[in-house]
């Protein structure tokens, strides 16, 4: 399947395209937001042509600023009452206005005080996913899934370590953000956004070389996580952090993972999660994590309710349309072949009251005509699938052979027709050769099967012209 990932975090548009799993494109540019829309469409709209690969699903990662995140004790309830439970603190906060939340349980050691469990609820105003919605439409994109960057990660971290030594973390560094996720075995622990201090214009001085400047960003990172380690460790000091991931926007600084790794004590190292190298991959992180979502993955989806029920509405009237138009065509269809099977038989009598005339002109006798012809009405009329048969009978009967009667007896596994047929000859070669060539031909027709070797007899001889009575059997298969 192919897939389109926007991420719209940290004042940038991250673009990954994905065929079947594996990266096609993966592209990330600066100083980019919506307040602008014509020129934000233009740069998407570029960038999605650049992608070049026909888009089945797209998945949105919406920026930090819009998507609330926030830890809540909740009763020990079901799945269901526990969201209901949590919508309602929300919309306390939120002073009734509309918004669209998931939630997930926080897997910690430290229980509640008043006992229940954790809940970590994302959520985000409806006008403000509304403004993305509109912002992507106009670009010719319909998301399946607008989710945070943590849904990503966690999504993603379960592919890449779905077994841990420990409590491990990701630390999704932004511009001005450090996101921490603490897991272990696919299970949420601890989260919190801890916020970098501001780099002042004399912190970072043009003059400065390169490298130096980028110790100074890495220095920025590394006081950030030092505060959130020694706070993590008071409240759990018996589960220390036995690793530590870094992806983002941020991590693309020079030599970070070995300066955490070094200032912090804790082994440290670079996300990519790719099957192949590509540069700065760990800023594409979480887009892998929700870009890889399936139908069976169940995620916290931040578009509103509304606008999902709308869509399943329209989908399920599309379905009805398309059953509509197959049952339509299948009754033309079948139309098509009752006529088509109409004008076969009509043909069918034709070429048998023609070989009957023949058969009258020449024998003088109208009894076996009419019998014949009563046969093939009896039949036909209690049974619309001998059509085949004796369309197989007018078609692979020899025209050497004259078919002068045909009976019917039914049985307990199907119906027995008798054949009986005329060889006028000349030559004892020509008389055998027609023969095998009459039960040959009807040993084709898929519609029966020969029962009984063929009785053969000679009723009359003249001095020029012999003839040879041949009957057979056949069952009709069922």
């Amino acid at each position: 399947m192919n897939s389109i990932g926007i991420d719209f975090r940290d004042g940038c548009l991250r673009i990954l395209a994905l065929k079947d799993g594996s990266v096609r494109y993966a592209k990330a540019v600066r100083n980019f937001s919506v307040s602008d829309p014509k020129s934000a469409q233009e740069t998407l709209s570029l960038l999605l042509k650049e992608a070049g690969i026909k888009r089945e699903k797209s998945c949105v990662i919406l920026p930090n600023d819009i998507v609330g995140n926030k830890l809540l004790q909740a009763p020990a309830l079901g799945p269901e009452d526990t969201t209901i439970f949590i919508k309602r603190e929300i919309s306390k906060e939120l002073k009734g206005r509309k918004f669209a939340c998931g939630i997930r349980r926080l897997v910690s050691e430290k229980k509640p005080p008043s006992g229940g469990q954790y809940i970590l609820a994302d959520y985000v105003l409806a006008a403000d996913a509304l403004t993305y919605l509109d912002f992507l439409k106009s670009c010719g994109i319909k998301p399946s899934v607008m989710a945070s960057g943590l849904e990503g990660n966690l999504h993603m971290l379960g592919r890449f370590r779905p077994e841990t030594e420990g409590n491990e973390a990701v630390l999704d560094i932004g511009m001005d953000m450090v996101e921490v996720a603490v897991f272990r075995n696919r299970e949420l622990i601890d989260h919190e956004k801890i916020p970098m201090p501001q780099l002042r214009d004399e912190d970072i001085d043009s003059s400065l070389p390169s490298e130096q400047s980028e110790k100074i960003r890495s220095y920025r990172v590394i006081d950030t996580l030092y505060k959130f380690i020694m706070s993590y460790s008071k409240d759990h000091p018996e589960e220390k952090l036995s690793a530590l991931w870094v992806c983002g926007i941020g991590s693309t600084l020079e030599g970070l993972a070995n300066s955490i790794t070094g200032g912090l004590g804790i082994p440290c190292r670079l996300i990519n999660p790719f099957d192949k190298e590509i540069e700065d991959a760990s800023v594409f992180t979480s887009l892998k994590g929700i870009s890889e979502l399936t139908d069976k993955d169940v995620c916290i989806n931040l578009i509103p309710e509304d606008i999902l029920t709308a869509r399943k509405k329209l989908l399920t009237r599309v379905l009805l349309a398309a059953s509509l138009a197959l049952y339509l065509l299948l009754i033309i269809f079948g139309i098509a072949v009752l006529n088509r099977s109409e004008k076969e038989m009509k043909l069918l009598f034709d070429k048998v009251k023609a070989d009957e005339a023949l058969r009258i002109s020449k024998h003088k006798s109208e009894d076996i005509y009419y019998a014949g012809q009563d046969t093939f009405a009896k039949l036909i009329s209690g049974s619309p699938g001998f059509y085949n048969v004796f369309r197989d009978i007018a078609n692979l009967t020899p025209p050497e052979v004259m078919l002068t009667e045909i009976n019917a007896k039914g049985s307990y596994d199907g119906t027995v027709l008798t054949f009986t047929a005329v060889i006028q000859y000349t030559d004892e070669n020509f008389r055998n050769a027609v023969l095998s060539k009459y039960l040959t031909a009807l040993d084709r027709s898929s519609g029966m099967k020969r029962t009984s070797n063929p009785e053969i007899s000679m009723p009359r001889t003249t001095t020029s012209q012999k003839e040879v009575l041949v009957k057979v059997n056949y069952r009709v298969a069922r």
